[in-house]
């Protein structure tokens, strides 16, 4: 137990909510909606933004979003993948204040430029 002195007394101090875990539901709802955007590899994309646009989106609706700052450089490339941090939405009357982060999963995106131009994209929790 974590004591913290108030007004000359020790007393008991709050502690952080302990981040809660995505389970195998969450996942597999997930798999369903990156499935229904085609972010299964069946898809194809003008952009990888555009992809990545459609996983946030998904996401969204599970009420998860990204858990660090995303930005367009980390998808440069013909081909590439990446693991993005997770963070649950933000459910308080304050903007600033983060969501609780996600301790074991993350966003797991892969592309590959296609012969058309357009990018084939998989996407899932890792």
């Amino acid at each position: 137990m974590k004591l913290k002195i108030k007004d000359g007394r020790a007393v008991k101090a709050k502690q952080a909510p302990k981040p809660k875990k995505i389970d195998t539901s969450t996942k597999n709802k997930a798999v369903g909606l990156f499935k229904k955007k085609g972010l299964d590899g069946n898809g194809r994309f003008p952009s990888v933004s555009r992809a990545l646009s459609a996983a946030w989106d998904a996401l969204g609706k599970l009420g998860l979003g990204p858990g660090q700052v995303v930005t367009a450089d980390l998808f440069k490339g013909d081909k590439g993948s990446r693991l993005i941090d997770l963070e649950w939405a933000n459910t308080t009357d304050d903007p600033f204040m983060p969501g609780a982060r996600v301790p074991n999963s993350g966003l797991a995106i892969s592309w590959t430029k296609m012969d058309n131009g357009k990018f084939e994209v998989l996407c899932y929790l890792s």
